[in-house]
Parts: structure tokens; sequence; C-alpha cells
């Protein structure tokens, strides 16, 4: 089956190989790795927005929630290597 002109089950066998396949071949340039979105990967309009969201649900919830603000990172106690941010004390 062609979609796309993707030979599917032969170049791709998922949903998600199909579309980096297609990616590709159709839509960055040839020696290229990827694309730089607008703005870099910086997320700073995100951080902004997930940190209100992370305000707001610490007033209307009455809890504290550890993020960049208040504190570094969770570590989990079981895990040690791992962190969370967004962890409810």
């Amino acid at each position: 089956m062609h979609i796309g002109q993707i030979e599917l089950f032969v170049e791709a066998i998922t949903i998600a190989s199909a579309c980096n396949t297609f990616l590709r071949k159709r839509v960055l340039k040839p020696n290229t790795i990827g694309l730089i979105p607008t703005g870099g990967y910086t997320c700073n309009n995100r951080r902004k927005k997930a940190l209100m969201r992370l305000f707001h649900a610490e007033q209307t919830d009455a809890v504290q929630i550890v993020h960049c603000c208040n504190r570094l990172e969770y570590k989990l106690p079981d895990l040690p290597r791992f962190s969370v941010v967004g962890y409810c004390t």
C-alpha cells in the first residue's frame, strides 16, 4: 500500500515510523538533521503558561507544588536518579 510515496509495511510498520519516513522524504531538505522551531528550543511561552497553571493550581487547591520557582525538582526516594517537576507535596 502506498501513502504519500511511502510503501507501508515495507518502509514503515508503525504510524510513527511512517510519519518519520514522510518527514525525511518529503519535508526535510537533503543533508539536514531536523527543523529548528521558530524561536528555537527555549519554550519560554510554554514555560510561562505552565508556571501560571501551577500557580493557579496551588492557590485553588491549597497545595504546594514543587517547581523551578520555589525549589529544585523533587528527587524520587525510590528512584534517586530521576527528578520530577510539578510534584505536589
